[in-house]
């Protein structure tokens, strides 16, 4: 006998029945609205109460998720009076942002007679209608933000400015634009809270951070990582120490700084990431590093 291979997983919620608004509020603190197997249908028989739409409002139910409002209304068919649900496909563009509702059709239970033909409702028809999305970017070198567009000095915080630009078409494809927010540092935690870009996205200040973010034991409690957009790597080999030049820098507490006429200001490397899989090796040649800097 095959197994059963459920593509998609309907959940009808029906608005009226107790605790129905406590199971979407535990659904939406879960991110269960956006999982593409999982269909929403929320049956509205009756208006809601002024805390029912409050509730509702706060959803976050966005342009990625699967969700269909259904509202009930009555019309004359033939003479007859019979029910009618009004269907919607429900969504936000941003966590404060107001609902959109996009019509999908109308149904009536008589002999499940469908008066306008549903169409499906995808993401090329959920255009970001020119939205401004905050997002967060970590620059370290304050020229970089001259040259975010062009590639002059492209080895100055590389990984902002690839993202810049894979970030920059995806916002034109879905016809939006981007508010730059810019932080110094990736996220640390300090005194229960954290800095940095970590800091903005936990405290819902951006909806995306566009600097790639190494993975930590601390950071993959607290975010939902998507694929990687480049790939890192400890760039020490078995070459003789003395041919590299690291003159001029020290590393403390796994951050590096670099001292100029103007001051100090302190990047984020390699060395303070536990997720690092090349071996020892690595780690006792980082050590190796960190002595003779000190040093120096």
């Amino acid at each position: 006998m095959n197994a059963l291979t459920l593509e998609k997983i309907v959940i009808l919620v029906k608005l009226d029945c107790p605790g129905s608004f406590e199971v979407l509020q535990k659904a939406s603190l879960e991110a269960l609205f956006g999982s593409p197997q999982k269909h929403w249908l929320l049956l509205m028989e009756q208006r809601l109460t002024s805390m029912q739409n409050h509730i509702l409002s706060k959803l976050n139910i966005f342009i990625n998720g699967s969700v269909t409002l259904a509202k009930r209304r009555e019309t004359n068919v033939s003479g007859s009076i019979l029910p009618v649900y009004s269907m919607f496909d429900i969504y936000k563009l941003s966590y404060k942002g107001p609902w959109k509702f996009q019509p999908v059709g109308e149904w009536s239970p008589n002999g499940t007679e469908i008066i306008r033909r549903i169409y499906p409702v995808d993401l090329e028809s959920k255009k970001l209608s020119g939205i401004s999305i905050p997002i967060s970017i970590v620059v370290t070198i304050p020229d970089t933000l001259n040259h975010l567009d062009n590639l002059h000095n492209k080895f100055d915080d590389t990984s902002t400015k690839m993202n810049y630009h894979i970030i920059s078409h995806i916002l034109d494809v879905m016809n939006a634009s981007g508010h730059f927010k810019v932080v110094d540092s990736w996220g640390y935690e300090q005194n229960g809270t954290y800095d940095g870009m970590v800091g903005q996205i936990l405290r819902g200040e951006v909806e995306i951070g566009g600097t790639p973010l190494l993975i930590n034991r601390q950071r993959i409690e607290i975010l939902e990582y998507v694929g990687y957009t480049s790939h890192s790597r400890v760039p020490f080999k078995d070459s003789n120490m003395s041919g590299l030049s690291l003159r001029g820098y020290k590393i403390r507490n796994g951050v590096q700084q670099e001292n100029h006429a103007t001051g100090e200001k302190a990047r984020e490397t390699w060395l303070d990431e536990e997720h690092q899989t090349q071996g020892m090796g690595a780690k006792i040649r980082a050590n190796q590093i960190h002595a003779r800097l000190l040093d120096g």
